[in-house]
């Protein structure tokens, strides 16, 4: 910096200094960002967790799948047609909020990935906070961090550490106003996180926001909804799985197929029958089987 500056002022002409210094003024402001960024805590975290997250956070930033091709979601082909279509309605008068609920493992997650991935790079800001209530037990800063995390995704200015969670709801509040946004906030478990992460100003028109949770009424006790802009929200419920849907899914995970490999038939409508349509189980329990720790047995 000093022998480009030395440079600058030896130039004679005035043009060339001027361009000289605006190209110095914006080195100096990207190389005092890069010394205030902050690096990722690994203490006590297992490395395929850290990969993980630097992964999944140069995804973010740059705002492109993970792969050219996302992975099918058995049974759930409607949920996503409905919510692509709610996305993508153009509208640029009316703030939404979608609600997904449903029990533990029955896939809300899973879908809301799935949509976030496909539509994302359509909105001008995007963001994906995963398993909220999860890091907010696992860490006495969890809030504060998935606050960071958001503010990081949907400003366009610089992050400016500050740790005090009302001073960043305070930030999210004011870039939520000025951005059409995505976000998806995923395994919201209680209103201390919602009115955290989004505040009670509201929102640009045409924002679109996921919260995926398993109590029906989080939403519409939040901050938000009793400010006066009280933005749209519409619910849905996800199900289990139908049988033959189920069998699928369990086959994908356990044979690598769509169907039960021959002589496996009797058993596996069995275990069908035994997760009641439950998506998380029946991937756990097909996968065990992959591995070799589950032996499923030609007959019951």
């Amino acid at each position: 910096m000093t022998k480009h500056k030395q440079k600058m002022e030896d130039e004679t002409n005035a043009e060339k200094r001027s361009e000289l210094a605006q190209k110095m003024e914006l080195w100096k402001k990207a190389l005092t960002k890069i010394a205030d960024l902050k690096g990722i805590d690994s203490k006590d975290r297992k490395e395929t967790e850290i990969i993980k997250e630097v992964v999944t956070n140069i995804h973010r930033r740059f705002g492109v799948p993970l792969s050219n091709t996302l992975p099918r979601l058995i049974g759930m082909e409607d949920y996503i047609e409905s919510i692509s279509s709610w996305l993508m309605d153009g509208s640029c008068h009316t703030v939404d909020i979608l609600t997904v609920l449903g029990m533990s493992g029955i896939g809300k997650t899973s879908l809301a990935k799935y949509v976030f991935q496909l539509h994302s790079r359509k909105f001008h800001k995007s963001s994906f906070i995963e398993g909220i209530n999860t890091r907010c037990n696992e860490r006495f800063d969890g809030l504060l961090d998935l606050q960071k995390q958001l503010h990081g995704d949907i400003s366009k200015k610089a992050q400016v550490e500050v740790n005090d969670v009302s001073v960043y709801t305070a930030k999210i509040e004011k870039a939520l106003t000025r951005e059409k946004v995505f976000i998806v906030l995923d395994d919201v478990g209680s209103l201390d996180q919602l009115d955290a992460l989004l505040g009670n100003k509201g929102l640009h028109p045409g924002s679109k926001i996921i919260i995926t949770t398993k109590d029906v009424s989080l939403t519409e006790r939040c901050a938000l909804f009793k400010s006066q802009v009280h933005p749209n929200n519409k619910n849905v419920l996800l199900n289990a799985l139908y049988e033959d849907e189920s069998l699928q899914l369990l086959c994908v995970h356990a044979f690598e197929s769509q169907t039960p490999k021959e002589g496996y038939e009797e058993v596996s409508k069995k275990l069908v029958k035994y997760c009641q349509g439950h998506p998380l189980a029946l991937e756990v329990l097909g996968k065990l089987y992959t591995n070799g720790m589950l032996h499923i047995g030609k007959s019951a």
